[in-house]
């Protein structure tokens, strides 16, 4: 006869090799990234998402909008800690492959689709004040 501990261990085997794999055991991640604050115009502190080489971030624009900037994560650690002395903690979230798939295609829509809207209101601001209006949005 089975005693009632080897039987559950027995379930437990078994119903863990017909699940799915769960988060937390893929090999996908997002990073949730935090920029400590700085002196000035930093002094908030700033935070992104990494998914994959991708580094997703908002920024103050003028006229009062915030842009969502897209940069590979090199491009990221350098401006911020290379460049500003700033440090960046990492907070590495397990996510599955979907999720991972479908946080990445959303965040770089969003981009893409915001970088057509930008260029149509830097022509329109351009040609209605006779001058010249950056984006940098990459």
């Amino acid at each position: 006869m089975i005693c009632p501990l080897a039987r559950r261990g027995a379930l437990a085997a078994l119903l863990a090799v017909l699940l799915t794999v769960p988060a937390w055991a893929s090999d996908r991640f997002i990073d949730y990234l935090y920029v400590d604050a700085n002196e000035g115009g930093s002094s908030g502190g700033h935070a992104g998402l990494r998914v994959g080489d991708d580094v997703f971030h908002f920024e103050y624009r003028r006229p009062g909008i915030l842009v969502l900037r897209r940069e590979t994560f090199d491009e990221f650690r350098r401006e911020y800690t290379g460049l500003e002395n700033r440090t960046i903690e990492a907070s590495r979230i397990p996510v599955s492959e979907e999720t991972f798939r479908l946080v990445r295609e959303r965040f770089r829509r969003r981009h893409l689709v915001q970088r057509w809207q930008l260029e149509v209101f830097d022509t329109l601001s351009t040609s209605s004040s006779g001058g010249s209006s950056r984006s940098s949005t990459r």
